[in-house]
């Protein structure tokens, strides 16, 4: 997962689209510090690439952790 991460982001640069990878082994415990520096500059969009689960995973504490600080989410 990690390499398809880091190609699509060379095609986004491509299109002048700014974009980090940050790999995240475990959630638990969840460096929210490293999400939070990550996703600051990452305005409009925040993708989260997990294999296991979407309920109660990655990507669910990443949308909470941003809504907390006060960012408006749409999440799929």
């Amino acid at each position: 997962m990690t390499m398809r991460v880091l190609e699509a982001s060379k095609c986004l640069e491509l299109d002048s689209i700014k974009g980090a990878a940050l790999r995240v082994p475990s959630i638990k415990p969840l460096d929210m510090e490293a999400v939070r520096s990550e996703t600051e500059w990452a305005a409009q969009l925040v993708v989260v690439a997990e294999v296991d689960t979407v309920v109660e995973g990655l990507g669910e504490a990443v949308d909470a952790e941003l809504m907390r600080g006060g960012t408006i989410s749409r999440f799929r």
